[in-house]
């Protein structure tokens, strides 16, 4: 946990890191593959957030994950229509 956080998000979800058994943060791993976008919660960045960010622009420079065909960064949610 960062004790900088809330503990929980509006919905009630648990904001804890998730750390490898090597130490390493799940969240800067992810984006640095291309797997997630950096995110502040309430414009209270974490403790991680620059770790995050940087992984999150090595990965979008590489083109690499969501950065890469066939999304190039384009994640946006759409509602569905019917």
């Amino acid at each position: 946990m960062d004790p900088s956080q809330d503990v929980h998000d509006r919905y009630g979800r648990t904001l804890a890191a998730i750390m490898l058994s090597d130490g390493r943060n799940y969240a800067v791993e992810a984006a640095r593959a291309g797997h997630a976008h950096s995110y502040v919660y309430r414009h209270h960045p974490s403790m991680w957030a620059n770790e995050i960010a940087a992984a999150e622009k090595q990965a979008q420079a590489a083109g690499i994950g969501i950065w890469g065909v066939p999304c190039y960064g384009h994640t946006e949610s759409v509602p569905k229509t019917t």
